[in-house]
């Protein structure tokens, strides 16, 4: 991870060197700082009422094909598997700028992420995906205290309840954000479930691009696909848009 995130310094660009308008008006209006919002401090100390929590909770890993109960502390997971604030920040961003009403967002964990998701329009509806039940659990009552009633949490198997979500679905999926079973099989098998409801408007969000080399792998293959007009590597997550009036063209960025 040291390497790659060197080889990643070395080769990424700052915001000044992209020629793209659609591009550099999204790192200035959402990705560099989301100008304060008062969702953020509410949001902000659910998280540190989490990382103070030492209680264990039992977790389903559905990574790698297993289906193994391991047992860590909702402390641990606070303060190792969750996005940023920042990160998170700009997720709420994307759903402002893109106007997204229809989110899907595969590995709720805690629900940090899908609160920032929620929280930015009463408008949205984020369908969120996660196969343990105890999280699941923590989570809603998290955004039950937050007040968020724009939530449709989904619990199991993600490779049993995606397809059967899927042929629900009758609208496009605008914002999709990919944070679950970081494996290449399984990125790749979520991707291609989900893009038959990609419009041109659709914005991907694929997290750990480079946490390890199936990761890399799957960013690669997608970011590649033909449908793919723009692909922005952000090391930590990637960016996917599918616009017809954009030229194709990859992206690696620090902002």
């Amino acid at each position: 991870m040291f390497f790659r995130y060197l080889d990643y310094l070395k080769n990424s660009k700052t915001r000044y060197r992209v020629h793209s308008p659609f591009v550099y008006s999204l790192v200035e209006q959402v990705l560099r700082k989301q100008p304060p919002f008062y969702a953020f401090k509410k949001i902000e100390k659910w998280r540190d009422e989490l990382i103070e929590d030492v209680s264990e909770v039992n977790l389903i890993d559905l990574g790698a094909g297993s289906r193994r109960t391991k047992s860590r502390s909702v402390s641990d997971i606070a303060n190792t598997a969750l996005s940023t604030k920042h990160q998170s920040e700009w997720l709420f961003g994307l759903v402002n700028y893109f106007e997204a009403k229809t989110i899907v967002e595969l590995g709720t964990s805690l629900g940090v992420s899908t609160a920032y998701l929620a929280a930015a329009s009463n408008n949205s509806l984020v369908h969120t995906f996660e196969g343990s039940p105890e999280l699941i659990a923590i989570a809603e009552k998290g955004w039950q205290k937050l007040k968020l009633n724009n939530i449709h949490s989904i619990e199991g198997p993600i490779d049993e309840t995606l397809p059967k979500f899927i042929t629900s679905l009758n609208e496009p999926i605008d914002l999709l954000y990919m944070d679950a079973n970081h494996t290449y099989e399984a990125t790749m098998d979520y991707y291609r479930i989900l893009q038959p409801n990609f419009n041109p408007s659709t914005v991907v969000v694929v997290d750990d691009i480079h946490w390890s080399f199936e990761m890399q792998k799957a960013w690669r293959e997608i970011s590649n696909f033909n449908e793919v007009s723009i692909s922005i590597d952000l090391f930590y997550k990637g960016l996917l848009f599918f616009r017809k009036d954009i030229e194709k063209e990859h992206f690696m960025l620090r902002v």
